[in-house]
């Protein structure tokens, strides 16, 4: 899904896209300006944690419609390039096992989000 620089995956790709659409609009609309926020978060042993600013367990509250989870931070990337760099600070703080498979499986499930603010 993420890929290499060189190969990139459709992670890669659709943030790089993201961003080009961003300059453009920008380019023809001077004066506007679209901020990109992430967060990512894990789920292990039914326990959540914010893989970009590790700690305390968070938890997830039903608000009617929504989901949210007090105390995940969100980011402000610069481009692309730097929102890549977030999402792999956070793949080193999943939580990996080895299994009989593979010697570094993740064992969680992960969410990355990306919105526009």
């Amino acid at each position: 899904m993420v890929g290499r620089q060189d190969c990139p995956g459709i992670t890669l790709l659709t943030l790089m896209e993201l961003y080009a659409r961003i300059d453009a609009m920008e380019a023809e609309n001077p004066g506007s300006s679209v901020e990109v926020a992430v967060s990512y978060l894990e789920v292990y042993n039914e326990t959540v944690r914010d893989l970009l600013q590790p700690g305390k367990p968070l938890q997830v509250q039903e608000a009617g419609q929504q989901v949210l989870v007090p105390g995940l931070s969100y980011h402000k990337p610069r481009d692309a390039d730097h929102l890549m760099e977030l999402l792999a600070e956070g793949n080193r703080n999943r939580t990996q096992h080895p299994t009989d498979a593979n010697a570094e499986s993740s064992r969680s499930h992960a969410v990355f989000q990306v919105s526009h603010v």
